[in-house]
C-alpha cells in the first residue's frame, strides 16, 4: 500500500502533465491577439457612447423623479378642514373645526350656512385671503364674529340674516 506522500506526488504529477497539455504556444497567443474582422467605424462608437449616456441620464432622471416627493397642484389649492377634539377651554360637548390654510370665502360659506345666514363679501380681494383658525360649532355666531374681527384688516358684522365681510380700511374711509 502507498503512503500519503506517494499518493500526493501522483496527484501532482497528473496536474503537471495536464498543465503542459493545455499550455498554449506563443503562436496561439499571437493569433488570439490579432483583431478579427473589420474595425468598428468611428460613427458607431460615437452613437454607442451617446446611447449609453442617454440611457444613464434617463435612469438618473427617473430615479430623482420617483424618489423626491413633490406637492401635487391639487394639494396646494385645496382647503384643509378638520374636526378635532375640544381643548380645555371649550365645553365638553363642543366640537371644533380647524381651518388650515383655508380661503376666507370657503370658511365663511360653511359658517354662514351653519347659522342660517347669507354671506356678503364687500371686497373680492378678501375672498382669496387664507386663514388658520378654529371654529367652535356650538358657540353663538357672535363669538365667531368677535374671533374673526381679531384678524388684521378683516371686519365681520352680523345684521339680520346676513353676514357682511369687509376690510377695516374700507370702514375707516368716509
Amino acid at each position: 500500500m502507498k503512503t500519503d506522500e506517494e499518493l500526493w506526488q501522483e496527484v501532482l504529477d497528473v496536474f503537471e502533465d495536464n498543465r503542459e497539455a493545455v499550455k498554449p504556444s506563443p503562436q496561439d497567443i499571437e493569433a488570439l491577439l490579432q483583431p478579427v474582422g473589420r474595425p468598428v467605424p468611428l460613427w458607431r462608437r460615437i452613437a454607442a457612447v451617446a446611447l449609453a449616456v442617454f440611457l444613464v441620464g434617463g435612469l438618473v432622471w427617473a430615479t430623482v423623479r420617483l424618489t423626491i416627493p413633490r406637492p401635487s397642484p391639487r394639494s396646494a389649492c385645496c382647503d384643509s378642514i378638520a374636526t378635532i377634539q375640544s381643548d380645555g377651554k371649550a365645553a365638553p360637548a363642543d366640537s371644533v373645526r380647524l381651518f388650515v390654510d383655508t380661503r376666507l370665502d370657503s370658511l365663511l360659506t360653511i359658517v354662514a350656512r351653519h347659522y342660517g345666514r347669507t354671506l356678503c363679501l364687500q371686497s373680492e380681494d378678501l375672498a382669496g385671503m387664507r386663514l388658520l383658525t378654529k371654529w367652535y360649532v356650538r358657540r353663538p355666531l357672535s363669538a365667531f364674529v368677535e374671533s374673526m374681527n381679531e384678524f388684521e384688516g378683516l371686519r365681520l358684522t352680523d345684521e339680520r340674516d346676513t353676514l357682511f365681510v369687509s376690510s377695516k380700511e374700507e370702514e375707516d374711509q368716509p
